[in-house]
C-alpha cells in the first residue's frame, strides 16, 4: 500500500518532468489533455467541478457563431458553488440552472446546446448584450444551424418564452 508521501513524491517527479500538470489541490492532468479549445473547456470543468456546463460566449465559439475571442471561458455553475479564482474563467452562477434541459455531454465536459445557448443569451442579459444576442440568433437562423421552432421550444422548456417571444417574432 502506498502512502500519501509516496504519492506526493511521484506526482512531484511527474510535474518536474512535464508529464503532469497540477491544476489545483488534488487535480492533476496530462499536458496534452489541455490543448486547444476543448482542453480549455476541460480545464474549466475540472476547476469548477461538476455539475457545470460551458455556456454563452464560449459555447458560441464552439458552435462557430462568435469570432470574438475574450480569453475567458464562461461556465454555468450552481449558485451554491464558489467559483475558482481564475482570470480565464467566468462562472455564471444560477439558482435554477436546469441541468437536464439543453445540456449535452461531450467527451470530457458538458456544454449547452445551440438552442439553449441562444435562449441563455436573453436569460442572462448582464453577461451578454441584447443587440449582440439578436444578431447571433439571426446568423444562426440564416446559416440554418437551428430553426425558430427549436429555439421557441427551448425557451418554453426554460420558462423564458416571455423574454424571447418579442425577439423571435421580430426576426
Amino acid at each position: 500500500m502506498t502512502s500519501k508521501r509516496t504519492l506526493y513524491r511521484e506526482n512531484a517527479k511527474q510535474i518536474e518532468k512535464g508529464d503532469t500538470v497540477r491544476l489545483k489541490r488534488g487535480v492533476f492532468v496530462k499536458p496534452e489533455e489541455l490543448e486547444g479549445i476543448e482542453g480549455d473547456f476541460y480545464k474549466a470543468t475540472l476547476l469548477c467541478g461538476k455539475p457545470s456546463a460551458i455556456c454563452l460566449g464560449s459555447a458560441l465559439q464552439y458552435y462557430g457563431l462568435s469570432e470574438r475571442l475574450t480569453g475567458t471561458i464562461q461556465i454555468l455553475t450552481p449558485y451554491e458553488t464558489t467559483p475558482p479564482r481564475s482570470k480565464s474563467i467566468k462562472a455564471i452562477r444560477s439558482r435554477s440552472p436546469h441541468w437536464n434541459i439543453g445540456i449535452k455531454k461531450i467527451d470530457r465536459f458538458s456544454i449547452t446546446t445551440l438552442e439553449r445557448t441562444l435562449v441563455d443569451l436573453f436569460r442572462f442579459p448582464k453577461h451578454f448584450a441584447i443587440s449582440d444576442a439578436i444578431s447571433i440568433m439571426k446568423n444562426a437562423l440564416k446559416e440554418k444551424k437551428t430553426t425558430k421552432n427549436d429555439i421557441y421550444n427551448m425557451a418554453k422548456k426554460l420558462d423564458a418564452l416571455k423574454k424571447m417571444l418579442p425577439y423571435l417574432e421580430a426576426i
